[in-house]
C-alpha cells in the first residue's frame, strides 16, 4: 500500500505536550500558535528535520521559572483600575493616530451634549416654574384679548377696574385677588445709602397668594398702602446687620414707605 505524506508537517507531539504541561492556560494558545508558525517557516527554509530540533529547543528554552510559577488553569482577573488604565491608554493612542477624525467627532459630540443639556434645563425650568408656591396649581394670571384693526393680541395688561369686577361678580370663585404693577427698577434709600433693585407695587393679598415665607414681620401688616416688604437679600444690602422692621425708606427719592416685613428670597 502506498503511504501518503502529509501536506503540512507537524512539530513533535511530545514536545507540544510538554509545552502544554508547564505553560499557563492564558499563555498557551499564543505561544503554541507562534511556535507552530515559526516551525512552518523553518521547514521551508532549513528542512523538517532541523525545524523539529529547533522546535524542541524552543520548547525547553521557554521552561523558565517565571512561566513555571505563572502556571495556572484560570485566566487572570485584572482589577478594574488596571483595565480602565489600559482603556484610557488605547483611547489616547487612537485619538493621536486619527487626530482630524477625532477632532470632528469630539466637536460634534460636544455640540450634541451642549444642545441636550440646554434642552433639558429648559424643560426642567418649564416643569418646575412657580412650583415653590404652596397652591401653584390654583394660581392663575388674568389675561385679556385686545383687537385693533381686526388683529387680536393677548396681553397680561388688564384695566384697573378688572379687580373690582372679579371681586363683585366672581368673588366666590377666588380666595385672593391681587393686582400688580409692571416690574421695574427702583432706587431704594435709607439714610445716605442707596441701591437699585427691581420691584413691584402690589395689593395686600399678594404676599398671601404667593406663599411668601416671612423671616421678619407678618404679611398681615402689608395692608397699609405705605408699607413695604423686602426680600432677604435686599434688606441685607440696604440695612446690613440692622433690623429693618419699622424703618422708613425712600423710593425714587419721592415716596416714603415703612418696612413691615422681610421674606425669604425666592
Amino acid at each position: 500500500m502506498k503511504q501518503f505524506k502529509r501536506d503540512h508537517p507537524t512539530p513533535p507531539v511530545w514536545a507540544t505536550s510538554i509545552l502544554r504541561m508547564f505553560c499557563s492556560a492564558y499563555l498557551l494558545n499564543e505561544l503554541e500558535d507562534d511556535l507552530n508558525q515559526l516551525f512552518q517557516e523553518r521547514v521551508r527554509s532549513v528542512g523538517i528535520r532541523r525545524a523539529r530540533w529547533r522546535y524542541i529547543h524552543d520548547v525547553f528554552s521557554l521552561m523558565r521559572p517565571l512561566l513555571l510559577r505563572a502556571k495556572s488553569n484560570n485566566y487572570p482577573n485584572p482589577s478594574h483600575t488596571y483595565m480602565i488604565h489600559n482603556y484610557i491608554k488605547v483611547a489616547f493612542r487612537n485619538l493621536a493616530k486619527n487626530s482630524t477624525y477625532s477632532a470632528i467627532n469630539i466637536f460634534g459630540l460636544s455640540i450634541g451634549m451642549t444642545t441636550a443639556i440646554l434642552i433639558g434645563l429648559w424643560v426642567w425650568d418649564e416643569l418646575s416654574y412657580n412650583k415653590y408656591h404652596r397652591h401653584y396649581d390654583r394660581i392663575a394670571r388674568v389675561m385679556q384679548h385686545q383687537t385693533y384693526n381686526g388683529v387680536t393680541n393677548t396681553t397680561i395688561a388688564t384695566p384697573l377696574p378688572m379687580r373690582m369686577a372679579l371681586q363683585s361678580d366672581h368673588g366666590s370663585d377666588f380666595t385672593y385677588i391681587a393686582s400688580s404693577s409692571w416690574t421695574r427698577d427702583y432706587i431704594l434709600a435709607f439714610g445716605n445709602k442707596k441701591i437699585s433693585r427691581k420691584g413691584n407695587c402690589v395689593e395686600p393679598d399678594f404676599p398671601l397668594m404667593m406663599s411668601l415665607k416671612m423671616l421678619r414681620g407678618t404679611a398681615a401688616s402689608f395692608a397699609n398702602p405705605t408699607s413695604a416688604l423686602l426680600s432677604e437679600s435686599v434688606a441685607k444690602a440696604l440695612f446690613g446687620d440692622v433690623d429693618p422692621l419699622n424703618k422708613i425708606i425712600r423710593i425714587d427719592n419721592s415716596k416714603h414707605f415703612k418696612v413691615v416685613g422681610v421674606y425669604e428670597d425666592l
